[in-house]
């Protein structure tokens, strides 16, 4: 167990050593439980998202660059643009994940890629509400990106924390019988 959480490096000939002990490693050993979780006990982990994307975003606004912002100006671009299921889920998470890299902190990060994994199993694009999930979803991204180019911590974090929050409302509201969860 303790290999399998990346605190122990187990060489074949030679024993068991203890691993660097990085936090955003062993965080990142959390997928293992948090990937069971069913959808009543992932809601109950997006009030933490929550509160963690809004801090990844302010931390970002005194961090980010100009050359970070054009970057995640086009990915937005492409994001607004596709229909696609899978490309919307992996560009969605290239750009908050993006941020949560800008915002410095590895933990950080590590722990948001932990929840936003398990999240991206159900799949809201896919209902009947997909249009107005999209053009709400859209609209979120363009205003953390609005907070992150004005350097406004609260308006990042704010926009941010709104995000999650219609994220959590769509799963809560449609329910897994009605989103289904990915192969």
């Amino acid at each position: 167990m303790l290999a399998a959480l990346g605190v122990l490096e187990t060489r074949h000939g030679s024993g068991s050593y203890v691993s660097d002990l990085n936090a955003g490693d062993l965080i990142g050993s959390l997928s293992l439980t948090v990937g069971l979780l069913p959808l009543d006990s992932i809601l109950e982990l997006y009030e933490l998202r929550r509160a963690l994307e809004a801090h990844a975003a302010s931390l970002a606004t005194a961090r980010i660059d100009a050359e970070v912002l054009a970057e995640l100006d086009a990915l937005l671009v492409v994001l607004e643009a596709t229909v696609d299921d899978d490309e919307q889920s992996r560009l969605d998470h290239e750009f908050h994940m993006r941020i949560a890299e800008v915002a410095g902190n590895s933990a950080l990060a590590s722990l948001l890629a932990v929840f936003r994994a398990r999240s991206r199993a159900y799949r809201i694009f896919r209902t009947d509400s997909a249009d107005e999930i999209k053009t709400l979803s859209d609209a979120g991204h363009r205003a953390i990106l609005r907070g992150l180019e004005a350097r406004d911590p609260v308006a990042a974090s704010a926009a941010a924390a709104s995000h999650v929050a219609q994220t959590e409302y769509w799963l809560r509201r449609l329910q897994p019988d009605a989103i289904g969860l990915t192969d």
